[in-house]
């Protein structure tokens, strides 16, 4: 080549960048990097977005509102269905039957071995070789035979939800009329046993209807076959109250059952729920309280229920539940005849200490008088009641109806 012939010089052309490699080429200097705009990943696509990243907080919202909606929807048709659901119940009630009632008597035919509460044994002799019960009546009862017929047609109103008791157009009252009779020239101290809670257990209140008649027995609203419960526990002499669920202080812990009394609940509601429990039977004095120790102590809530027993002629017993109910002083100041039970037998299951109760109450009838204790169908119950209540004459006390305790009272 000749000296003198120019030489042809090229641009230098910069190799192009490809986005998708992801590295820079080798002797590529470090500023066109910098310079060089950020490139995406191929995986980006891959990632969540933010909307993705949110959808299980908007899941969890959905989920709770949707549950809510539920719950209210639940709440809202019970409310507004609540006279329908009543009426079907209602309609249902004359299919409820219970199996023929048959009340045996214990009897032995020979002398046999009883068991104390202490543990020791005794010998008694059994005097009783055939049963009390003839013809549905118990022998050696002279005031059996003397109880009222129910229904009293004078004493009952036809409502929608059933027959309810009222006070006569001739000012009878329902617990004057259906209590059981009792001597008024009596002078031994007297003592009331109310055993409560029966109709639901058939073997239980079977044994409660074999006591002695001067014991009165509360059923519970919610028994099959309450009537039939009632008119058997009446021809065998006994006089009979219904159960009342009422709020307890620990509700819902405690649960008293369904058309219980609530303190939450205003006053029409109430008393649709004590009409409710009133409709199931007839032939009974009055009502006995059935947990309630929330209820009460409300003030704004018992007012109303002592004045609809006062209009239907009702008596109520309050089963002391609590010390701070406030039951005996609003029924006093409503007219409603009443009584607080001064003990209750069986708070302990236990055979010495019920018969330790059963003493307690010997000492208080001695002291002043009278005494109301409460009792309930536990097996060991109803077995320390009987044996006991066949010493109680020759001990110098004497057996009363709870009314004949009231009535009592109520005349100073």
């Amino acid at each position: 080549m000749s000296r003198g012939r120019p030489t042809l010089k090229l641009p230098k052309i910069k190799a192009p960048k490809i986005p998708f490699l992801g590295k820079k080429e080798s002797g590529e200097p470090d500023n066109d990097e910098a310079a060089a705009p950020e490139v995406p990943s191929d995986l980006d696509y891959l990632e969540a977005s933010s909307f993705q990243k949110k959808l299980p907080l908007i899941g969890a919202i959905a989920g709770w509102v949707l549950t809510i909606c539920i719950i209210g929807g639940i709440a809202t048709y019970v409310m507004i269905s609540e006279d329908d659901i009543m009426q079907s119940m209602v309609e249902a009630r004359p299919a409820t039957e219970v199996d023929e009632i048959v009340i045996i008597r214990e009897e032995n035919t020979q002398s046999g071995e009883t068991e104390t509460a202490e543990g020791h044994s005794e010998t008694t002799a059994n005097t009783e070789s055939e049963s009390d019960l003839t013809n549905g009546e118990p022998r050696n009862d002279a005031y059996a035979g003397l109880l009222q017929p129910h229904p009293d047609p004078g004493l009952i109103e036809q409502d929608a939800v059933g027959p309810l008791p009222i006070t006569g157009s001739d000012g009878r009252v329902p617990w004057r009329v259906y209590s059981r009779p009792s001597n008024p020239i009596e002078t031994r101290p007297r003592i009331a046993i109310v055993i409560a809670g029966l109709g639901i257990n058939k073997k239980t209140t079977e044994a409660a209807l074999n006591l002695s008649g001067e014991i009165s027995l509360a059923f519970s609203p919610h028994a099959s076959g309450l009537d039939k419960w009632i008119t058997t526990a009446r021809d065998l002499g006994h006089e009979t109250l219904l159960t009342l669920p009422m709020e307890p202080s620990d509700f819902p812990k405690s649960d008293p059952g369904p058309y219980a009394l609530m303190s939450t609940l205003d006053t029409e509601q109430n008393t649709k729920r004590l009409e409710w429990i009133l409709s199931r039977a007839t032939g009974y004095i009055g009502l006995i309280s059935y947990q309630g120790s929330g209820f009460a102590a409300n003030n704004r809530a018992m007012r109303p229920l002592m004045g609809n027993l006062k209009s239907r002629g009702l008596l109520y017993i309050d089963a002391k539940q609590s010390v701070s109910s406030i039951a005996p002083a609003i029924a006093r100041a409503a007219g409603v005849p009443n009584a607080q039970a001064d003990i209750v037998l069986d708070r302990k299951l236990s055979r010495a200490e019920i018969l330790k109760q059963l003493k307690l109450v010997e000492s208080l009838a001695r002291a002043n008088g009278s005494v109301i204790a409460v009792g309930h169908p536990y097996p060991v119950t109803l077995e320390r009641i009987r044996l006991w209540a066949r010493e109680l004459p020759e001990n110098g006390f004497v057996l009363s109806p709870v009314s004949g305790i009231i009535d009592k009272r109520i005349q100073g």
